[in-house]
């Protein structure tokens, strides 16, 4: 989201006011019959009144981390779109399907076919219209060789593709996307299991040790979210899975059945280029804020990339100044720039504040 800021408002309470006269009444009242008063001094009257600011000044900066981190996330992103302001961004998730039980198949089972399935969550980001075509790459590595996945991070994986399929990625519409994968991957887990030798997850691991999904780099459309885990209000979501599918043949006819893999271990890779944009400007690095008059007085945030807007007010303490006064309310009113937001490049739903120091921690 990209934002003009506008002004910070402070209110002084209006009771301000009726509080003094009902002291200074109170005071009088206290008198008993007869007590001399000697001398009785008249406030101010302007030093009791509401008083209203809107001319606190704001520092606009935006800064960004170097990286990340999107392991152990409970969404899987896919896809890419280009943005005016933000340029190109381009999601690709790492996964790892795991064996939970052992794949004991039973006898006469015949071999259908191997498919990818992924659940759309309802997430996507850019314009859902436009074609994309997908691949799915085999990893070389376990993915659980490293503890820790950041949006920078990257994995060997086969030049070859295991699949590719063009598509409309329809978040809204549809609930499965699904890929078939070779059958001579998927003879091989069969006949592997047909052997009696994919009991554990060692065994599964040196068929398929990880798998990517992405899409082409540089091609304008969404970036569209798969579930994954449990949501931010800690609810299960329907993960993804690679599938075995495979028949029996019985006297009474054909039996159809499954074996799915569960997704386990995910991770995903956001990148970008900003090449022709005015955040190419930025550093890179989270201590050097770049203030919003190099950036065409403008503010950016976008979480996936860790780019944060940073807001200063080097004279909110003079407040503390004006005479008899307390400070009630203050206000912040960031707009975003209406061309910036749109169907299919909308704004957040809300914005998080939070205290920094001088490095942006």
């Amino acid at each position: 989201m990209k934002f003009n800021s506008h002004f910070l408002k402070k209110l002084i309470s209006p009771t301000s006011k009726f509080i003094a006269v009902l002291g200074l009444s109170a005071s009088l009242t206290g008198c008993q019959w007869g007590d001399e008063v000697t001398s009785l001094a008249q406030p101010n009257p302007d030093d009791f009144m509401v008083l209203f600011a809107d001319t606190s000044t704001i520092h606009v900066s935006t800064f960004k981390y170097d990286s990340v981190m999107t392991g152990a996330s409970t969404r899987m992103l896919v896809g890419s779109y280009t943005d005016p302001y933000f340029g190109t961004v381009q999601g690709a998730t790492y996964f790892q399907p795991i064996l939970e039980n052992a794949l004991s198949l039973p006898e006469g089972a015949i071999y259908d076919s191997l498919v990818l399935n992924l659940y759309y969550d309802k997430y996507f980001y850019g314009d859902t219209t436009k074609t994309t075509e997908v691949a799915v790459h085999a990893l070389k590595t376990d993915i659980l060789d490293r503890s820790s996945y950041y949006n920078t991070s990257t994995m060997e994986y086969d030049a070859e593709p295991l699949a590719k399929r063009k598509l409309l990625l329809r978040p809204n519409s549809d609930s499965t996307l699904s890929i078939r994968l070779p059958n001579t991957l998927g003879r091989k887990i069969f006949d592997t299991a047909n052997a009696n030798l994919l009991n554990t997850n060692n065994q599964w691991l040196e068929i398929v040790k990880g798998l990517v999904i992405r899409s082409d780099a540089g091609k304008s459309g969404s970036l569209t979210g798969f579930g994954f885990g449990r949501d931010s209000d800690q609810n299960a979501v329907k993960t993804g899975n690679v599938t075995l599918y495979y028949h029996t043949t019985t006297a009474d006819g054909f039996t159809n059945a499954t074996f799915p893999f569960r997704i386990q271990a995910s991770y995903t890779q956001i990148l970008e280029d900003r090449s022709n944009t005015e955040l190419s400007k930025l550093s890179g690095q989270r201590i050097i804020a770049t203030p919003s008059a190099q950036l065409g007085e403008k503010g950016y945030i976008q979480e996936g990339l860790g780019v944060i807007t940073r807001i200063d007010l080097p004279y909110l303490r003079t407040l503390k100044d004006v005479k008899y006064s307390v400070p009630n309310r203050a206000f912040l009113r960031i707009t975003p720039i209406k061309e910036s937001v749109t169907k299919q490049m909308f704004a957040p739903a809300s914005l998080s504040a939070y205290w920094c120091d001088q490095n942006n921690m």
